[in-house]
C-alpha cells in the first residue's frame, strides 16, 4: 500500500510550474523573433520602392556638323601645259566646330582634322601633286591657331592621315565659340609632264572628319 504523505503532490505541482514556465519563455521568444522579422521585412519592402534619380543639366556641348563635298574637275583647260607648275584648286568648303560651355567655367577641348582615303588612282603620280588643305578663318580660337595641307598623292586606300593636329577651342562660362575652316583640294599641273594617264578616272575619293582628342 502506498501512502501519500503530500510530497507527491508537491512534486507534481513543481513539474507543472516548470513546464508552464518553459512554455511561457518559448512563446515570448517566438513573439520577439516574429516581431523583429516583421519590422525588418517592412523596412526592406519600403526601401525596395525607393527611387534614385541622377540628372545632369549643365554639360558642355560640342557640335561638328558635316559640310558640302569637295569636288575638283580636271579638264583640258586647267590641265593644259603652262610655263610653270600650277596648282588647280577646288572651291572652298566651310567646316565648323561649335562649343557651348556650361555654367561651371571655361573649358578647353582639342580635336584633329583627319583625311580618310577610300579610292586613290593618283598613286602613280609624283609625290606632292595632290593635296587637301584646311585654313582656319578669322573666327577660329585661339587666333594664332594654324592648320595646313596634307599630301595624299600616295595615300593607300583605307589610310587615315591627320591634316591638323590638336586644334583648340575654348569658351567662357555659359559662353559659346565657333571655329571655322575653309577646306579645299588641289592638283599640281606639272610643266612638261604627261598626266594623261588620269584621263577619265575618278582620281581620288576620301573624306574629311573632325575627331575629339585629349589636349
Amino acid at each position: 500500500m502506498n501512502v501519500d504523505n503530500g510530497n507527491n503532490g508537491s512534486r507534481e505541482k513543481r513539474k507543472s510550474s516548470i513546464v508552464v514556465a518553459y512554455i511561457t519563455i518559448a512563446v515570448l521568444v517566438v513573439g520577439v523573433i516574429g516581431a523583429s522579422y516583421a519590422y525588418f521585412a517592412a523596412n526592406l519592402a519600403n526601401n525596395a520602392t525607393s527611387n534614385v534619380y541622377v540628372r545632369a543639366n549643365t554639360l558642355d556641348t560640342i557640335s561638328i556638323p558635316g559640310g558640302a563635298d569637295l569636288t575638283l574637275v580636271l579638264n583640258q583647260t586647267n590641265m593644259a601645259k603652262k610655263g610653270s607648275d600650277t596648282w588647280v584648286w577646288s572651291g572652298n568648303v566651310t567646316r565648323t566646330v561649335s562649343y557651348t560651355a556650361s555654367n561651371g567655367g571655361a573649358t578647353q577641348y582639342c580635336y584633329d582634322i583627319i583625311v580618310d582615303t577610300t579610292n586613290n588612282q593618283a598613286t602613280g603620280q609624283a609625290a606632292g601633286t595632290l593635296k587637301v588643305q584646311c585654313d582656319p578663318s578669322g573666327t577660329t580660337n585661339p587666333a594664332s591657331q594654324t592648320c595646313g595641307a596634307l599630301d595624299v598623292t600616295k595615300a593607300a586606300n583605307g589610310a587615315s592621315n591627320t591634316i591638323c593636329t590638336k586644334q583648340k577651342i575654348t569658351a567662357a562660362a555659359a559662353g559659346s565659340q565657333t571655329n571655322t575652316y575653309n577646306c579645299k583640294v588641289g592638283f599640281l599641273n606639272l610643266t612638261g609632264t604627261d598626266q594623261s594617264t588620269l584621263a577619265g578616272k575618278l582620281v581620288y575619293q576620301g573624306k574629311i572628319r573632325f575627331q575629339r582628342v585629349s589636349c
